[in-house]
C-alpha cells in the first residue's frame, strides 16, 4: 500500500484477530452449504476478538473468485443463503455501508 506520510501518519488501525480455516481438497468430500463449511471459521474469528458481527469495523476476506467474497458474506450472515451479492447491491458493503468488505482492493492489486 502506497500513501503520502499525511495519511500514513495519520491512520491508527489495528488488526484484533484472524482465523484461517479449509474445507476438503476434493469437492464430492465437500459441504454442499458454504455457511456451514465456513462457520467455524467465523465463528472463531469473532469469538478470538470477543465480537459480534455487529461490532465489527470491516473485513478481508479471501477472494481469488468474486464468488469467494459473496460465500463468505453469507458465511458472516451478511447475505443470506442463495441471496447472492445482497449486501453489496445493497451498499451495505461499500466504505460508507454498515460492514465495508475488501476496501483494500487486494484482488485487483495482486492481479496484473
Amino acid at each position: 500500500m502506497l500513501a503520502s506520510d499525511d495519511v500514513a501518519s495519520d491512520a491508527s488501525y489495528r488488526i484484533t484477530g484472524t482465523e484461517l480455516g479449509a474445507d476438503a481438497l476434493a469437492l464430492q468430500a465437500a459441504s454442499r452449504s458454504s455457511r456451514r463449511r465456513r462457520r467455524p471459521t467465523r465463528l472463531g474469528a469473532l469469538e478470538i476478538v470477543d465480537r459480534s458481527i455487529e461490532e465489527v469495523d470491516l473485513l478481508e476476506v479471501h477472494d481469488c473468485f468474486t464468488i469467494a467474497e459473496v460465500l463468505a458474506m453469507q458465511a458472516f450472515g451478511l447475505s443470506e443463503l442463495g441471496e447472492d451479492a445482497g449486501a453489496a447491491r445493497r451498499g451495505e458493503t461499500t466504505v460508507e455501508g454498515t460492514t465495508p468488505v475488501n476496501l483494500s482492493g487486494t484482488r485487483m492489486m495482486l492481479t496484473p
